[in-house]
């Protein structure tokens, strides 16, 4: 749906339908990616009168990287249970769309990067080179490999550094 901040009222904006999905605007505007039927799409904005067809595999919620080069979006490995790709096209410049043919970018154990369809639950950081996103488990640091128990340490102390009178 599109809402008119001006003039307060909704319209379709793709087909309105269930299937259509986690639309996303590239940073310069021309162009809405979005999910329709587990493939991800990408359409003319604001006329929409037509599609590309990005994913190859099935695809969720896309992210534009901030300079709108590239075009980065999930998919499950059906071949590797519980795995999901990161994969990622480049756009290529010049008029009209064109993209590269999608490309693995990470393979990761699916409770690594969650997704909350129909959202997306990850975006890329502003220069580009790091992808931060939710997960299913926590990330805690490993517990240390010693623990070091000093006995006396007060008698230590005074005899390190003596008192002054």
């Amino acid at each position: 749906m599109l809402l008119s901040m001006k003039e307060r009222l909704t319209r379709p904006l793709l087909n309105d339908t269930p299937s259509e999905t986690a639309p996303t605007l590239s940073p310069d505007g021309r162009w809405l990616a979005f999910v329709s039927s587990s493939d991800v799409y990408v359409a003319p904005y604001p006329v929409l009168d037509r599609r590309f067809k990005i994913s190859t595999a099935g695809g969720l919620g896309p992210r534009w990287s901030k300079d709108g080069h590239e075009l980065i979006y999930p998919e499950f490995n059906e071949e590797a249970q519980w795995m999901v790709r990161l994969m990622t096209v480049d756009v290529l410049p010049g008029q009209g769309f064109k993209t590269t043919t999608p490309r693995i970018l990470f393979e990761l154990p699916g409770r690594d990067l969650a997704f909350y369809s129909p959202l997306s639950s990850f975006d890329v950081t502003r220069d580009g080179q790091h992808i931060i996103g939710a997960t299913y488990d926590p990330v805690t640091p490993p517990p240390p490999a010693a623990v070091n128990i000093i006995l006396n340490w007060f008698d230590e102390l005074r005899a390190k550094v003596p008192i002054r009178r």
